[in-house]
Order: C-alpha cells, then structure tokens, then sequence
C-alpha cells in the first residue's frame, strides 16, 4: 500500500475519533449550558472533510489507474501539499469553530478565510494529481 494512502485513512481514523469526542462534548455543554460554546460544527468538519474525505483521498490515490511505470501515483509533492494544506486547513478551523459565537474580531474572520484557502488548496493539489493520472490512462 503506498505511503500517502497509508498516511492519509489513518488520520482518516484519527479525525473519526475527534469528531465522536467533539460531539460528546457538545453534548456535555449543553448539559452544563456552557452558553456561546459549540463543538459541534467542528466535529461536522472533523467527521466530513477529515474522516469521510480523507478516507476517500487514501482509497483513491491508490486504486486510481498508473501514471507512467516510473511515476506510479503521480507527484508524490502535489501529495505533500494535499495532505499538508488540508490538514493544516481543517485543524485551523476545528481549533477556531467552537469559539466563534464568542469571539468575533477580524484576525477570527482572516484565520476562518485562510482555513478555507489551506483545505481548498489541499483538494485542489489531490484533483490535479489524480487528473494527470486519468488523462495518462486513456
């Protein structure tokens, strides 16, 4: 199993946990009304860009056709940088979402627009990998 799809289900794994313990813990502040205090969006985030999606990114990069016998999977740095911008993206936003009903200033904005670029560029690094590898097969 290549690197990257190794590395990719198990954080995968590890965002699947995070997102059960953040919703737990949406369930504990509402029981202690912690007011302006909300996990839950940030479990969504961990659960859907962290587990679903990275899950998929793993499976993908390793069932998608070759690229060539010498680049197998592509460009192992367009991987690097999905991995890394994704993860760096999510967490940004995982750390920031539950404090947002709290604190609302401009550097929490900025930070929320920057998590969003990171994850988007993460995403983008992984289709431009993938579509090299789909033009290559035809």
């Amino acid at each position: 199993m290549p690197f990257y799809t190794r590395l990719f289900v198990k954080t995968s794994l590890v965002y699947a946990v995070l997102a059960a313990g953040l919703w737990l813990l949406t369930d504990i502040a509402s029981l202690a009304r912690w007011s302006g205090f909300s996990p839950y969006q940030a479990g969504l985030h961990a659960f859907l860009v962290g587990w679903v999606l990275q899950l998929i990114i793993g499976i993908a990069y390793w069932m998608f056709p070759k690229y060539t016998r010498a680049r197998p999977r592509g460009y192992d740095g367009l991987m690097a940088l999905a991995y890394g911008a994704l993860n760096l993206g999510l967490l940004l936003r995982i750390a920031l979402e539950p404090w947002t009903p709290l604190v609302i200033q401009p550097w929490v904005r900025t930070a929320f627009v920057v998590s969003g670029v990171l994850q988007w560029v993460g995403l983008l690094a992984f289709v431009v990998n993938m579509s090299l590898r789909m033009k290559r097969a035809r």
